[in-house]
């Protein structure tokens, strides 16, 4: 029987000694998420700034995504903010529209949300030095895949490594 197949090295050798949000998301999609994305706090709010999609068509929508959701980093309800707080890794098995609208107010995020139809999401916090500046959050929307408990393992092993060395 051939040993068990270290994933995150495997995601780790791809992404190298430096690597940027853009790197991190690029090689989550599409083998392992449909959809990636990097948030960073900028002084008192949250930031997406890097996305990545399984179908590309997509990109604009998440770039106006990048533009008008800036929560702050004390938001009560929205999972980025709560991992990012807590360091606490969470995953939703199911998403639905009511979440978001918790989340935010803006109905160009509920549109976007109605456009990409995530159905579940992992959200875990990256660190450096002890410190959480922003978290991953990856998503199932445009296959049939769904996350189980072993994908926020993953994740939370690919921010731990990740985390320390993420520049930009």
């Amino acid at each position: 029987m051939a040993p068990p197949i270290d994933f995150v090295a495997v995601l780790f050798e791809r992404l190298g000694a430096s690597p940027t949000p853009e790197d991190v998301v690029s090689a989550l999609v599409p083998e392992w998420v449909d959809l990636a994305q990097v948030f960073v706090r900028r002084n008192d709010h949250i930031r997406l700034v890097a996305y990545h999609h399984i179908d590309p068509g997509f990109h604009p929508i998440l770039e106006e995504l990048a533009r008008v959701h800036r929560p702050s980093v004390d938001h009560p309800t929205d999972p980025v903010a709560i991992v990012m707080r807590t360091r606490t890794p969470r995953m939703s098995t199911w998403i639905q529209r009511r979440d978001v609208e918790r989340t935010s107010g803006d109905a160009r995020v509920h549109a976007i949300f109605d456009a990409i139809r995530p159905r579940n999401i992992v959200v875990v916090p990256l660190a450096r030095g002890g410190e959480a500046y922003g978290a991953i959050v990856v998503a199932m929307s445009s296959s049939s895949r769904h996350f189980v408990h072993g994908d926020l393992e993953f994740m939370t092993a690919v921010a731990e490594k990740v985390g320390p060395i993420l520049r930009g």
